[in-house]
This record gives structure tokens, sequence and C-alpha cells, in this order.
């Protein structure tokens, strides 16, 4: 675009030379006119030297003509000199006048038309030299401009297509991210799912063990009683006998008696209280190990209170074997209170042994509702932390898409600021083309004035 502005400037000055230089040349001519009319009217010159000028013009076109025509060819005068072209009038100034006798100020006229003449050929070849490289110009800055734009056509198409295939790629990465995640969430729901039916079939297990060990030491303390109840009865059966049998031996037996039942009542005690123990031990091993410290801490209690009371037994049952040996004889009438000592002491030692089963059945009770509580927290730690990962994990999409969204406002906003530069580069050269419109229809208007006053000179000298 400068090269055509400077071609353009360039001609300007060109045909502003051209123009200063006809205006000089008119003016000599004028100036030599002028003088050889005041000389011509002090010569008292007529009209008639100006006709014979104008006649010795049209003979001498018709001259030229005739030699660039062929020889044999006829042509009527005034014909010839309509067909007159612009080649003839260019080779006017060609032609060899040497013999023709012309006074100087005539030659002198000839010369300065014959220059304008050339002058004016010359200015007429420039411009239309001039119209066809600005044609030229113009059509090269098209096809350029074309190309430039096709080029950047193709250029957004393909960083758009870059750009949609890397945005392609992420969401298809991002998609496949999502689904590994959810399936990982999935398999991790299942998994949570199958350890807490495990725990409750190892709860129901339990729970099942639980109830065919109460079942079986029901039976076996109904089976120990109806034993107990057995032995006593037989016990006291053969202690009748041998009351009514044996008057003499009376109070052996009743000592041999008393030893067996002492004997038997205590084989009883230590019998139950290893049992007690031993299903103690088991229960609360299975059911709570955590506890172990407390149920031991109970358990030697328990066993203290037991020696506690068999020893209290055993002072008592001394105490009465010494009274009853200090008072043999006392034995017959105190019989029936020592039967109901016996009786009292079996009554205490029951009571004892159902204090003992109630304790060990609310410690049982109070290690269930542990456990029933500490599976409950244990779920429910794993809903909340399922809860938590759910919620983390859309959060993370959330941040995702909203970054995915940021980048496309992002690329749209380059594409729109990309289209805007686009535009102002297309105003930019629409307006240098106006520009260059203008310039030439300026540079037209100016041949056309320059011609006009030139035709209007040649006019006026003619």
């Amino acid at each position: 675009m400068s090269f055509y502005r400077n071609n353009i400037a360039s001609n300007m000055r060109r045909t502003k030379s051209i123009q200063n230089k006809l205006n000089e040349d008119e003016k000599t001519v004028h100036h030599h006119v002028t003088k050889r009319r005041k000389r011509r009217c002090k010569k008292s010159k007529s009209i008639s030297d100006l006709m014979e000028l104008k006649d010795l013009c049209k003979e001498v076109d018709r001259i030229a003509i005739l030699e660039r025509r062929e020889p044999d060819m006829t042509t009527d005068k005034r014909k010839t000199v309509k067909k007159r072209s612009r080649s003839g009038n260019a080779s006017r100034s060609l032609l060899d006048i040497s013999s023709i006798h012309i006074p100087d100020q005539d030659r002198k006229i000839l010369d300065s038309m014959r220059r304008k003449r050339e002058e004016k050929q010359y200015g007429e070849d420039l411009a239309h030299r001039v119209n066809v490289f600005w044609e030229q110009m113009r059509e090269e800055e098209k096809r350029l401009t074309k190309e430039q734009k096709q080029k950047w056509q193709d250029f957004i198409t393909a960083k758009r297509n870059v750009e949609n295939g890397v945005k392609n790629m992420r969401l298809d990465e991002l998609r496949v991210a999502f689904e590994n995640n959810q399936r990982q969430l999935e398999e991790h729901i299942i998994q949570k799912d199958i350890k807490v039916n495990e725990l409750k079939q190892q709860i129901g297990d339990r729970k099942l063990f639980e109830n065919a060990l109460k079942q079986d030491k029901e039976f076996r303390k109904q089976k120990i009683a109806s034993d107990n109840n057995f032995y006593e009865q037989m016990n006291t059966l053969q202690h009748k006998k041998r009351l009514h049998d044996i008057n003499l031996l009376k109070q052996k037996k009743a000592d041999e008696i008393r030893n067996k039942s002492l004997q038997i009542s205590q084989e009883r005690i230590m019998s139950s209280n290893r049992m007690e123990e031993l299903r103690h031990a088991v229960q609360l091993e299975r059911i709570q190990a955590r506890h172990d410290d407390t149920i031991r801490r109970k358990f030697d209690e328990c066993q203290a209170k037991e020696r506690k009371a068999f020893q209290n037994h055993l002072d008592k049952m001394s105490m009465r074997m010494r009274e009853l040996a200090n008072k043999s004889l006392q034995r017959e009438q105190h019989m029936g209170q020592v039967h109901r000592v016996a009786r009292e002491l079996e009554d205490g030692m029951q009571r004892w042994q159902d204090r003992i089963m109630l304790m060990q059945y609310e410690q049982l009770r109070r290690a269930k509702e542990n456990a029933a509580l500490y599976t409950d927290n244990k779920k429910l730690r794993a809903e909340i932390e399922n809860k938590r990962r759910i919620l983390e994990h859309s959060a993370k999409i959330q941040r995702v898409k909203e970054a995915e969204r940021e980048r496309l406002c992002n690329i749209k906003k380059e594409i729109e600021e990309e289209e805007k530069k686009i535009r102002r580069i297309k105003q930019k050269k629409n307006l240098e083309i106006q520009m260059g419109r203008k310039l030439a229809l300026s540079t037209a208007e100016l041949r056309k004035e320059i011609r006009r006053s030139t035709e209007l000179d040649l006019f006026t000298q003619r």
C-alpha cells in the first residue's frame, strides 16, 4: 500500500511538472506570437496570411497521410482530412518539410504545436500506464488479501479443530476418571455391605450360641437340682432308717450323715462354682473381649464372696460340730433346730447363687448393649464416611466443571478478540482501498482537468 501511494505521489508530481512545462511553453509561444503580431502590425500583414498558414497545415497533413497509404489509392481530399488518425498527427512531426518554404514564425508555431502534441500524447500514455499499474496493484492487493483471509480462516479452523480435539480428549479423560471413581465407590459400598452382613451373621450366630448355652445351663441346673433333691431324699430316708434301726449308734450315724451331707453340699457348691466359673469365662471371652478387666474384677469379687461365704459356712459348720460334739446328749432335742439351720443355710446359698446369676445376667445384658452400640457406631461412622466421600467427589466434579467452563469462556473470548482484530484489519484495508480509489479518482480528475486546459489552450492558440 505504501508503494502504491508513493507511485501515485510520483505520478502526481510528474503531471504537475508536465503541466508547468506546458504553461511555460504556452507563455513563450504566446509571447512570441504577440511579438510577431506586433511586428506584423508594424508590417501591416492581413488576415489572409493566417488563412494561408492554415491551408499549409492541412496540405502537410494530407501529404503525410498519402505517404503512409498506397500510391495507387485515390480518395477525396475532404475524406482524407476527416479520416485523419492520431498516428497521422504523430507522423506530421516526422515529415521532412525542409523542401517546403515556410516562414520562421510559422515554423516556430508548428514546432510549438508539435511539442505540445507530443507532450499531450506523453501525458495520456503516462496516465494510461499509471491507470493500468493502479489496476494491477489493486488486483494484486485483492488477491493477496483474499489469500491472507483464506490462510487466516484455515488457521482459525485448524486451531478450532485442535482445541475441539483437546477438549474432547479432556472430556473423555474426565468421563473415564468419573466412571472409575464411581465404580470404585460402588465396589467399596458393596464391600461395606458384605462386611455388615457378615457382622450381622456373626452376631446372629453368637446369639444362637448364647441361647444354646443358656438352654444347656438351665438343663444342667435342673439336673443338678433334681439330683440334689434325690440325694437329699435318699439321705433323709437313710437317716430315718438308721435312726429307727440303731438307737445306740445314733450319734455316730448322725455324725456320719452330717459329714456326708456336708461333703455332698461342699461338692455340690464346688461343682456349681466351677461350672459357673467356666461358663462365665467362656461367655466373657466370646461376647466381650474389651471388658475382660471389669469381668475379671467382678469374677474376683464373686470368688472372694464365695470364699467368704464358704469360710463363714465352714466356720458355722465347725462351730455347729463343736456344739454337737459338746452337746451330743442334747442333739436329739435340737435336731429340729439343726434341720432348720441347714435349711436356712441352703436357702442362703440358693439366694446367693440367684444373686450371682442376676449379676451375671446383668453383665451379659450390658455386654450385649455395648456390642450393639459398638456396631451401631461403626455403621454410623461408615455411613458418615461414605457421605463425606460422595460430597468430596461431587465437589471435585463441580470444580472440574467450573474449570472447564472457565476455559471455554476464555477460548470464546480469545476467538471473539481474534474476530474483532480481523474486522479491524478488514476495516483498515477497506479504508485504505477507499483512500486509493479516492486518490485514483482525484488523479483521473486532474488528468481530465489538464487535458481540458491543454485543449482549451490549443484551441485558443489556433
